[in-house]
């Protein structure tokens, strides 16, 4: 179990003005089918809680959402290798960047307010996973990966559905079973430690507010051609 010293010293401050989510639909939290568990860093691997994900910064809800988009090496490769064919043959040439226009199009920015009072965990406490690694669902998960390793940030952090995700699932369940007055996490994204992200039970009550994502707003404009960036993502000509 987690001990009273140290649920506080790992209690996390939610931002007043209330966080960002980077999603068509805002506002709606889709629940997880108990035979198709969601696939996110602390999703209910059992398919029974939905979470919803934000961050501080549309930057951080960028780095975890526009990533998918990242030029693929090994399809590059893979490609090049087959002779006899050219861009030009391809249905869609090496700068397309069809679907992520459509996946910008469809993009809103919602802000998130907490109304519950509550605290937030900061999952990345040193003193709190060190006893959240003696729950057994964490054990196991981390034992399966490395039978000598414990939990630690650089685990948390581990991404793959096959590698980290099991860890952090299992974190995450810890969490609602040893500290069940929180109302969510608070953690770092994997691509900028600097920028605070949150995940949210579906029992907390929230507030919603959102617009499109459009490149007519500078502060958009800014995020999004940032992480584009740095990913090496092609933009869109409007963008």
């Amino acid at each position: 179990m987690v001990s009273p010293e140290v649920e506080v010293a790992a209690r996390a401050i939610y931002p007043d003005a209330g966080t960002l989510r980077l999603h068509p639909v805002p506002e709606k939290l889709f629940h997880p089918e108990p035979d198709r568990p969601g696939l996110n860093r602390f999703d209910d691997p059992n398919g029974v809680v939905a979470v919803r994900y934000t961050a501080t910064r549309l930057v951080g809800c960028l780095l975890e959402t526009i990533s998918r988009f990242r030029p693929s090496p090994k399809a590059e490769t893979a490609l090049g290798a087959v002779r006899g064919v050219d861009d030009a043959d391809l249905e869609w040439g090496p700068d397309d960047v069809t679907a992520l226009a459509d996946w910008l199009a469809a993009q809103r920015v919602g802000t998130i307010r907490v109304l519950d009072g509550g605290f937030f965990v900061d999952v990345e406490t040193p003193v709190l996973l060190t006893q959240i690694d003696k729950h057994p669902l964490v054990r196991e998960a981390v034992a399966t990966l490395d039978s000598a390793a414990r939990l630690d940030v650089a685990l948390l952090r581990l991404g793959g559905v096959r590698l980290g995700r099991p860890i952090s699932q299992a974190v995450g369940v810890a969490i609602r079973e040893w500290l069940p007055g929180a109302l969510g996490l608070g953690y770092r994204s994997r691509f900028a430690t600097d920028d605070p992200c949150w995940a949210i039970w579906q029992t907390t009550r929230v507030e919603v507010e959102s617009v499109p994502l459009s490149s007519t707003n500078l502060h958009h404009l800014e995020a999004v051609r940032g992480v584009a960036a740095m990913f090496e993502i092609t933009l869109p000509p409007n963008w």
